[in-house]
């Protein structure tokens, strides 16, 4: 998987297990953006990383976090990679 720099990118180009969203649609792929401050000011009165991890996930992506508890957990880790790696970037340009 190849991932970007630029604000918006597509991760994975499809998705391995496609997810059927709770509007009817079926997702087959997957758009997003990379975190900026105020998605962690967001998320940040979330008692437990239970909850503020699909918040955050759910911001990056504009889908619900019931359309995320729907995932298959490769698509779902595929997601926590990106993540990983944009705070990762972020965390080395900061110091």
């Amino acid at each position: 998987m190849k991932y970007q720099t630029a604000r918006n990118v597509k991760i994975p180009t499809s998705i391995k297990y496609p997810t059927r969203l709770a509007t009817g649609k079926m997702l087959t792929e997957l758009t997003v953006r990379r975190p900026k401050v105020g998605d962690i000011r967001a998320v940040s009165g979330l008692n437990t990383e239970a909850e503020q991890e699909p918040a955050m996930m759910a911001r990056i992506t504009g889908l619900v976090p019931e359309d995320l508890d729907e995932f298959d957990m490769v698509d779902y880790k595929a997601l926590q990679d990106f993540f990983s790696r944009s705070s990762a970037v972020t965390n080395r340009v900061s110091r």
